[in-house]
């Protein structure tokens, strides 16, 4: 099987790994080489965990994997319509935030 994987530089120094069609599944190498064997390690313990426990495995081979461009938020501060300010419908920034943005911030890893 394959699954696609995500490896994100830390600033303290190695790389957090993400396996997107696996929710949960996150593991942590100090070199790139050392991320992707954990990588497999965490996607073998995971389908082993759900075999075990009678769950379906999901495939990977539906993903898609593609980036995008986005403004950073003070771009748009301006530019939003609408009355601002604490009350008015909008945040205190200003601005409009997504619901899935504030729960990303609170810790959201299924997107």
């Amino acid at each position: 099987m394959r699954y696609q994987i995500v490896l994100r530089p830390e600033p303290e120094g190695g790389y957090t790994v993400f396996v997107p069609a696996l929710p949960g599944c996150i593991t942590w190498g100090r070199t790139l080489r050392q991320a992707r064997r954990m990588a497999v390690d965490a996607i073998e313990g995971y389908l082993a965990s759900l075999e075990k426990h009678g769950e379906p495995i999901p495939a990977d081979d539906e993903s898609l994997t593609t980036s995008v461009d986005v403004r950073s938020p003070a771009d748009d501060e301006d530019r939003m319509p609408g009355p601002k300010g604490p009350g008015k419908g909008r945040p205190p920034s200003g601005r409009a935030v997504p619901l899935f943005a504030r729960r990303a911030v609170g810790g959201c890893q299924g997107l």
